[in-house]
């Protein structure tokens, strides 16, 4: 703003040109932080590839380790379902008998 308007015109041009320098201020930011934040997505994309591929294989360890468990005590596993689903049923039906 260049010192007191000398008429309502003059003070509105003043402010749309330091809104505009303003405006064009903010944008450069913003463009140059999204730069650095694609940079850095670029330089984890590979990191995060290899997480998940190590992350799938350890899933396929575990589900061939429990269907393994599943299958040489097949007894245990009803026990501990049966136990599972006697514990989640008491939990919903106390749940359900506040809210009432």
């Amino acid at each position: 703003m260049t010192g007191k308007p000398k008429n309502l015109s003059q003070a509105i041009d003043d402010l749309e040109n330091d809104s505009q320098a303003a405006t064009a201020g903010i944008q450069d930011r913003l463009k140059s932080e999204f730069h650095k934040i694609e940079e850095t997505l670029a330089s984890l994309r590979p990191h995060l590839e290899d997480l998940t591929g190590k992350l799938g294989d350890e899933a396929k360890k575990a589900k061939s380790k429990v269907e393994g468990k599943v299958q040489e005590n097949p007894w245990a596993t009803v026990g501990i379902v049966a136990i599972l689903a006697f514990v989640l049923g008491f939990f919903f039906a106390s749940k359900i008998k506040r809210d009432e």
